[in-house]
């Protein structure tokens, strides 16, 4: 809330930077670290972590994000779980939605209800027929 959007922008930078570096560091990294420091992320976004969540959870989750390819085999199944996988190609509409309706003063699950709705809709009748269109051409 209180970063601007060039600011949060520069969190995905950090995630871009660090993947040019990590073949320095990959092979001294044991396969759990990445499981690990997503626990962390997860933790610095907890209430009690005041601003954790905006100062170190970005480079944890860079860490983890580009050292997921080391976790163990049953990890990346976890993963690759259907409903996982669909909820993060759905999670950038369901956000679109989820932002202008928290503004407009709605909190709570029939906020979310809602944006999951709009969402899944935007996504299935706009975002995904457009992608697909221009996939075909280019």
């Amino acid at each position: 809330y209180y970063l601007r959007t060039e600011t949060v922008a520069s969190f995905i930078l950090i995630s871009a930077a660090y993947s040019l570096l990590k073949h320095k560091f990959e092979k001294y990294i044991p396969s759990w670290t990445p499981i690990i420091t997503l626990a962390l992320a997860a933790i610095c976004y907890l209430k009690s972590s005041s601003n954790a969540s905006w100062v170190l959870s970005p480079f944890l989750l860079a860490f983890t994000v580009n050292h997921l390819n080391l976790t163990p085999e049953i990890f990346k199944n976890l993963l690759s779980f259907t409903p996982l996988k669909l909820l993060g190609i759905w999670s950038f509409s369901i956000y679109l939605w989820q932002q202008p309706l928290y503004i407009w003063g709605g909190q709570g699950y029939l906020t979310l209800l809602i944006s999951i709705i709009l969402g899944l809709t935007s996504f299935y009748l706009i975002e995904n027929p457009s992608r697909k269109y221009l996939n075909s051409r280019w």
